[in-house]
């Protein structure tokens, strides 16, 4: 699956039209070649942020960006805040970033924030994997991950926490991937 692919999937499975004017965000975007195909999904009236942390990814995604044009806003990012705007985006998109979290109450938190009412969040990752730890474990990550990687059964846990409803749990992406897709529920939990 190439990303336009993906984008499409994602939502689908997320229930943002493809091509209407949606907002749409990606964490941890990297070099931007995912969100510049949200861009697609976002269609001509919509926006796409790339969040990525400060430092050398960042400015490598601002040029990357900026040299192809388009209507990505490139946003710096933290361990404990997206950056994104409160309560604007219709998706959120994470694809193998969620393992690497320090603070996943505060991002939760954070994610829930930045969603409309009803917006949804997609984590696609994958679940620890003993080898990857013989490479490279990220570091400060929570102990409940067992490894590199994490299960989507914590996802779900940290997520539905925050105050995130679940409608996709763990469910066969690609490869050794998963995708969960969590919905902000339309009325503020009381």
């Amino acid at each position: 699956m190439n990303h336009r692919q993906e984008a499409a999937r994602l939502a689908q499975w997320c229930r943002v039209p493809f091509g209407g004017g949606a907002t749409i965000a990606e964490i941890g975007a990297g070099d931007g070649a995912f969100a510049w195909e949200c861009l697609g999904w976002a269609g001509p009236t919509g926006r796409v942020f790339a969040t990525e942390l400060e430092g050398a990814k960042y400015q490598r995604l601002c040029r990357r960006l900026s040299r192809r044009g388009g209507e990505i806003g490139p946003v710096v990012s933290t361990q404990a805040a997206s950056g994104l705007p409160p309560g604007e985006c219709d998706a959120i998109v994470m694809r193998s970033v969620y393992h690497h979290f320090t603070n996943p109450p505060a991002v939760a938190a954070d994610l829930l924030a930045a969603l409309r009412p009803g917006g949804a969040l997609a984590v696609v990752d994958f679940p620890p994997r003993w080898w990857l730890t013989l490479f490279s474990r990220p570091k400060g990550v929570p102990a409940n991950r067992g490894g590199h990687g994490v299960p989507a059964a914590v996802v779900k846990q940290e997520l539905t926490a925050a105050g995130f409803a679940c409608e996709r749990d763990g469910e066969p992406w690609r490869r050794d991937l998963y995708c969960s897709v969590f919905r902000k529920p339309e009325a503020p939990r009381p």
